[in-house]
């Protein structure tokens, strides 16, 4: 596809750095309006929005070079080149999550409720990542298929996926994973709307419904640069390891039912979830 997004002078501006902070700029402009509609305080929100952009970079990043601790132990210096790719959402889904309680707690605020106010939009800030960044930089792709465009495509020869498979055309998970993120979305804001009773069920049914999602899409992905966990596991399809996002897809999956459970169940016995 278009990894590099365009050429001024000695500087090159990389698609994926694009995405990436545009996915962030909108999420964040889309919950701090939210908010306010709400009653809280904006600047609370922009200003937890901006440790959750450095949480989540940070959490991202080391995650990646983890699993790829052999090569940047011989390339030190590209552990910084994060517009070039190299994010693991994982990480950044708990780094984000560390920074924003950490920063709420220190100004005495409630975890889940803010929580709850940027979970939708966490959906939408992946999906336009996945489709503008990952997508168009060639990242995260998936096996090679017969399927037409938009489910396969053919992506250019110096990206990831154009040096794995030259020429073949490719499943597009980061289309999948896109659609993931935008069901997430729509979800979220209806349930909100529809059936939402207390702080921390948005958060909850967040964790629950993207590691269910993303668990069953890493199936389908091709690059092996995500590293694998585990003893083959014996599928209906065929023998294989879990990959490192399935095997962090678990517990997190878990936590999510956990979550939502409690919060519930909290609220049911006349205790408050929002300072929590």
């Amino acid at each position: 596809m278009y990894p590099i997004l365009f050429h001024y002078g000695p500087i090159t501006i990389h698609t994926y750095g694009v995405a990436m902070a545009t996915a962030f700029i909108v999420a964040i402009f889309l919950a701090a309006r939210k908010g306010k509609k709400l009653g809280m305080d904006p600047n609370i929100v922009l200003d937890m929005s901006f440790w959750i952009m450095v949480g989540s970079i940070i959490g991202a990043r080391i995650v990646f070079i983890i699993t790829m601790w052999s090569y940047y132990m011989q390339h030190p210096l590209e552990m910084l080149e994060i517009w070039k790719g190299g994010l693991v959402f994982y990480g950044g889904l708990f780094g984000g999550i560390l920074a924003m309680y950490v920063y709420l707690k220190w100004i005495r605020q409630g975890f889940f409720k803010f929580a709850d106010l940027i979970s939708p939009y966490m959906g939408l800030g992946y999906a336009i990542h996945r489709a503008f960044g990952c997508y168009m930089n060639g990242c995260c792709f998936g096996k090679p298929t017969t399927l037409p465009w938009p489910l396969g495509s053919v992506f250019a020869s110096d990206s990831d996926a154009g040096i794995a498979f030259p020429g073949q055309r490719l499943l597009s998970t980061e289309l999948f994973e896109s659609l993931n993120g935008l069901i997430l979305f729509g979800f979220l804001l209806w349930y909100e709307k529809h059936l939402k009773r207390h702080d921390g069920e948005l958060v909850g049914l967040f964790l629950i419904l993207y590691s269910f999602n993303r668990f069953i899409i890493e199936f389908f992905r091709g690059d092996v640069i995500r590293g694998f966990i585990g003893p083959a596991i014996s599928w209906p399809w065929g023998s294989s390891q879990l990959s490192t996002s399935q095997f962090i897809a678990i517990p997190t999956f878990i936590a999510g039912w956990i979550i939502f459970i409690w919060t519930r169940t909290r609220s049911a016995d006349g205790r408050s979830t929002s300072g929590v």
